[in-house]
């Protein structure tokens, strides 16, 4: 019986291994990929590989599990371009975007392999500001959470890395703390010339009005808020920033707000704050709602 249900065991780890499968995926003619998974076709274990250029690839529903996350690549020896530099405002406002995500792992094969270049357009709004700052190159929304980034470049655009989930007026998921967003880790790293941050990590809003859609920091005198009104942006729970190069940024280096358990070592920081502005100045700022860093 004992070597009946080894051999079987055994048989089942095999069909799961053999079960796991790879893709390789390109862009439409226009430039474009959405992958939504709702249909369940990738599985747990499979690995998604990029092939050429992309002007933006969305990604929703996208899950693996904690044993066996879904990996997204280049092909091997090969060199992957997502984002459009020319991008000037309206849609695909982003590089590279996972939405409801979970369990995921994004990473190039080598150095400079897995490239996101976002918009450095010089195009202006009606203040003169420059459109780029609404692009986004890498996004982890939605309640994406349990993701691993690494060896990536990443150049211009607004953002370098987005990660955090919007508070939604209907869904009390995103009310803290009704759940967490967890394990988030970011290491080798090189992001540069973003005209924004390079790094915002978790929600920097205090409290978030569901009747309003607006955000509200009350001071250390004003009463505390209407609960019934007033619901805190859900928390990141585990984060981990280290070994990354960053360089010529506009505002923050780093930024984290809304963490659980937050490490950040080991990071290299050149020339931030090149917009010489008052605020968002920090090499690495550790914003409010942190706790254990």
């Amino acid at each position: 019986m004992k070597k009946t249900l080894t051999l079987f065991l055994i048989c089942l780890s095999f069909l799961n291994s053999f079960c796991q499968k790879k893709y390789i995926l390109k862009a439409d003619q226009q430039g474009y990929l959405v992958v939504n998974n709702s249909n369940s076709l990738y599985k747990p274990g499979d690995t998604i590989l990029l092939k050429g250029y992309f002007k933006s690839v969305a990604i929703y529903n996208l899950s693996g599990d904690a044993k066996k996350k879904i990996y997204i690549s280049n092909v091997r020896g090969e060199t992957l371009t997502i984002g459009d530099s020319l991008w000037s405002g309206g849609s695909w406002a982003q590089g590279l975007i996972f939405r409801n995500c979970h369990y995921i792992k994004v990473a190039g094969s080598a150095k400079n392999k897995f490239r996101i270049i976002g918009s450095k357009s010089d195009v202006k709004d009606q203040t003169g500001t420059p459109v780029r700052t609404a692009y986004f190159d890498l996004v982890f929304g939605e309640m994406s959470d349990n993701i691993i980034a690494h060896t990536l470049t990443i150049r211009h655009g607004g953002a370098g890395i987005w990660a955090k989930s919007e508070v939604s007026t209907t869904n009390a998921a995103t009310w803290y703390p009704n759940a967490y967003l967890n394990n988030f880790e970011f290491y080798s790293l090189d992001i540069g010339d973003t005209f924004n941050e390079a790094m915002y990590i978790g929600h920097t809003g205090t409290y978030w009005n569901i009747k309003t859609n607006q955000p509200y920091y009350p001071g250390p005198n004003d009463p505390k808020p209407d609960p019934n009104i007033y619901k805190q942006p859900i928390k990141l729970k585990n984060v981990k920033i280290y070994k990354n190069y960053i360089h010529d940024i506009g505002n923050d280096g780093i930024q984290a707000a809304a963490i659980d358990n937050l490490k950040i070592y080991n990071n290299e920081i050149v020339n931030w704050a090149t917009k010489k502005g008052y605020a968002d100045n920090g090499g690495i700022l550790i914003g409010g709602r942190v706790s254990g860093f």
